[in-house]
């Protein structure tokens, strides 16, 4: 069977099993059915194994009450899965509609990414971090507009508005590298363990990357009707929490590190959402808008 068709019954059945409670086998696979993935029971029952074993997605079976239930803390790689998954299913269906229609394909557009530089870079790096391989290369610093050579074990690879970031570590700390900037990657012979490398836990407590600036703390926002809805539609952060409801806005909550990622966001939103809590996050937004209103208040283009 292909490739394709087996990671569509793996999305489906991690679909199934989070947006139930306690669903069972059987409308596990009346679920594959609907969507005419008709396999056997023991084909499913291989399945639900195979995502188990092969990519760390506790799914129990409760054999009392007979149903399953997946235990997402102890499943590290279940957000990752199913965005990877998401991404597969989306090409999919574009792949099967250009098959159908091949003029499809100028009816759809993309928005412009940055993807040929670094991309090179990639395969390296995902064989560094399954075979637990030191790496060593060349990054070009932006802000100091600077090139330095680094020694590291890489860790985890992340991708944030349409760009890839390796995190890494060296004997002590965890670093930040976009790989459209790493040049001159090596594969080393020298090795590394698991337990050489720690997961940077406050990194799921921001919005980006940076995530050492500071402890997690209860941010609050106001969003007019408006953004509430595009909020809603696609959460600003996975901690979001609508506390409040009314006609002309809500208000959300978030545990979150404030940092320079965060700021943008709410500033891309614009005069739709103003911050409510902490009152230092009040006073860094009203003093951008500040500094932004200051660079025009005396302009006159030139052009």
């Amino acid at each position: 069977m292909p490739l394709h068709s087996t990671l569509k019954r793996y999305f489906l059945i991690l679909e199934k099993l989070r947006g139930d409670k306690k669903p069972t086998f059987k409308s596990i696979k009346n679920y594959l059915d609907d969507f005419d993935l008709n396999i056997s029971h023991r084909t499913l029952q291989r399945d639900i194994e195979q995502i188990r074993n092969e990519f760390g997605i506790e799914i129990s079976y409760n054999r009392e009450k007979g149903f399953y239930v997946i235990d997402e803390a102890a499943s590290y790689s279940l957000k990752a899965f199913m965005a990877f998954m998401e991404m597969n299913m989306t090409a999919d269906l574009i792949r099967q509609s250009l098959k159908e229609q091949k003029l499809l394909l100028k009816h759809l557009q993309f928005e412009p990414v940055d993807f040929l530089r670094g991309h090179e870079n990639l395969k390296t790096l995902i064989d560094a971090i399954s075979q637990r391989r030191w790496v060593s290369f060349r990054h070009e610093n932006f802000g100091t507009n600077t090139t330095r050579g680094y020694k590291v074990m890489p860790g985890f690879l992340r991708r944030y508005q349409n760009r890839w970031y390796l995190i890494a570590q060296n004997k002590t700390n965890h670093i930040t590298f976009g790989i459209e900037r790493i040049s001159e990657l090596k594969l080393l012979p020298e090795k590394f363990k698991d337990t050489d490398i720690r997961y940077p836990e406050k990194i799921d407590s921001v919005i980006g990357l940076n995530y050492s600036g500071g402890d997690v703390q209860k941010i609050v926002i106001q969003a007019d009707a408006v953004q509430s809805k595009f909020l809603l539609s696609l959460p600003l952060h996975p901690s979001q929490t609508r506390i409040k409801e009314t006609k002309d806005y809500s208000v959300f909550e978030y545990r979150l590190i404030p940092n320079l990622e965060l700021m943008q966001a709410i500033l891309r939103m614009g005069e739709q959402v103003k911050v409510l809590d902490p009152q230092s996050l009040v006073d860094e937004i009203r003093n951008s808008l500040r500094e932004s209103l200051r660079q025009y208040q005396y302009f006159q283009s030139e052009f």
